[in-house]
């Protein structure tokens, strides 16, 4: 007999750490069944900063993003670049199983190393990407200044 309450106990056990497990599951993965809205929010756009030899080049994946809606600054050292890709109106009657595509303002903040020329930075967009040249200042315009030292 004890035994035979020692197996219900377990069986009970067993269901009370299933049942939780499966609610466990449930609530994790639960995201995936309900109503997708745009993100309100600003976002990063897929951004490839490399350097060459003469430049920084800073190239951004914005398709859908209209020329005059791009704003770039140079702001501290920093390259900001800010705008904004409309958003759409969403579909009557579907069901989103996927959304990936950011919508609304975006901003992306690049560091510019001091051997940068601000002064002539361009810009071009074309098919959906940024290209943004940094030129590096040549070695005889590097600025350089002395610090003076003094006595207290």
């Amino acid at each position: 007999m004890e035994s035979l309450e020692k197996m219900r106990t377990f069986r009970d056990e067993h269901e009370r750490v299933r049942r939780k497990l499966d609610r466990s599951f449930r609530e994790a993965f639960e995201y995936l069944t309900k109503p997708v809205y745009f993100h309100k929010g600003v976002w990063r756009p897929p951004t490839d900063v490399v350097e060459t030899p003469e430049a920084i080049v800073i190239k951004m994946e914005i398709a859908g993003t209209c020329k005059d809606d791009i704003s770039i600054t140079v702001e501290a050292g920093m390259l900001v670049i800010r705008g904004r890709r409309p958003e759409h109106p969403p579909l009557r009657k579907v069901r989103v199983s996927r959304m990936e595509i950011e919508y609304g303002d975006f901003e992306q903040l690049v560091y510019l190393p001091s051997y940068c020329d601000e002064k002539n930075i361009e810009a071009r967009y074309d098919d959906g990407f940024l290209m943004v040249v940094v030129p590096k200042r040549s070695q005889e315009t590097k600025e350089t200044r002395s610090v003076p030292v003094t006595e207290e």
